[in-house]
């Protein structure tokens, strides 16, 4: 479930990805205050195919992505997904060398 905290946040986070060049598309809406390491890190992962729609295998599992990405802590970023043999509904961590990859990207 995601909830809404208002608008002033949405707009503060809108605002500053299209600071950073990120479409408003691409910015998260909902109950955040992301800094600007954390959107740029959520657009590099989307660009990576961690994505609404998009399939992907982890921990032996095929998952279909349901959210964006969500950055918990700095090396914490889970998405909502759904397990494709069981269609259960799970939290799945992204792993780390793959957030870590993402944010060198994002530094250079």
């Amino acid at each position: 479930m995601y909830y809404d905290y208002g608008k002033d946040i949405v707009n503060r986070v809108v605002t500053r990805g299209a600071r950073l060049g990120i479409p408003d598309s691409e910015v998260p809406s909902g109950g955040t205050d992301m800094t600007d390491k954390q959107i740029s890190l959520c657009a590099r992962l989307r660009t990576l195919g961690y994505t609404k729609g998009n399939q992907m295998k982890l921990y032996g599992e095929t998952f279909e992505v349901l959210s964006e990405p969500i950055v918990m802590a700095d090396n914490l970023v889970i998405v909502d997904a759904t397990e494709k043999k069981s269609g259960q509904l799970r939290r799945v961590r992204i792993p780390l060398p793959i957030v870590n990859m993402a944010t060198e990207r994002n530094a250079a």
